[in-house]
């Protein structure tokens, strides 16, 4: 479903009771069926509950321990190569690659409309980009969510826990996230920061891979 912007669309028309909408979700309070805000209260409710996650005091000083092991600082080179500014070529390559029917942020601006900009529009854009980069003041609607509350099939519907977030951030804000990630990537790459062992986010690195690792390790042990 999320890979369907337009069943995300009526999920937003249902929630918010706009016309053309189908019926709103109703949950269940108090043995009262409530819609509207006092649904979106609910499931706000809920999912703070799940994502206050408590990490382990041990934990955190193993990783501040972890981290002094790391390269301290850059050299002037690498630092000059990380923040320089974003080139066309960079801004090309992240729109190149975004994905087509995704759902937009709250600035309602899609990755259609950006993947058609002109090309005098593209440089406006760059601008934008770089001036965000230098002086690190990111545009307050690129850090809002919205928030969208997607069913689990088989579950009771009046229940807020049967109910995922998905949450729906600007994609001009995504796409500048790209060129960042290129250069964060390169940067790990080429200086041999990761372990070989990691395959999360990764190319060339599958599931598959680990699955062996640990099939060898059992059996070597």
């Amino acid at each position: 479903m999320e890979k369907d912007g337009n069943k995300i669309w009526r999920l937003i028309e249902a929630l918010s009771g706009s016309e053309g909408g189908a019926t709103q979700i109703a949950l269940e309070k108090d043995v009262n069926l409530v819609t509207g805000k006092a649904t979106g209260d609910l499931l706000i409710k809920q999912y703070a509950a799940v994502s206050n996650i408590e990490v382990d005091p041990e934990k955190k000083i193993q990783i501040r321990r972890n981290t002094k092991n790391l390269k301290e600082t850059p050299t002037d080179q690498e630092r000059d190569l990380m923040n320089k500014n974003f080139t066309q070529h960079e801004l090309d390559g992240a729109i190149q690659d975004l994905k087509l029917k995704k759902s937009p942020g709250e600035d309602g601006v899609t990755n259609e409309m950006i993947q058609h900009l002109g090309k005098n529009m593209k440089k406006k854009l760059l601008q934008l980009y770089n001036t965000t980069w230098t002086t690190g003041n990111i545009p307050q609607i690129w850090k809002e969510a919205m928030m969208i509350p997607i069913y689990k099939q088989g579950k009771d519907k009046k229940k807020p826990e049967s109910y995922r977030p998905v949450s729906l951030l600007s994609c001009l804000g995504k796409t500048m996230e790209r060129m960042v990630n290129s250069r964060m990537t390169w940067h790990l790459e080429e200086n041999n920061i990761l372990v070989e062992e990691q395959a999360g986010f990764q190319r060339g690195s599958y599931t598959e891979d680990q699955i062996t690792l640990i099939a060898q390790d059992i059996e070597l042990n």
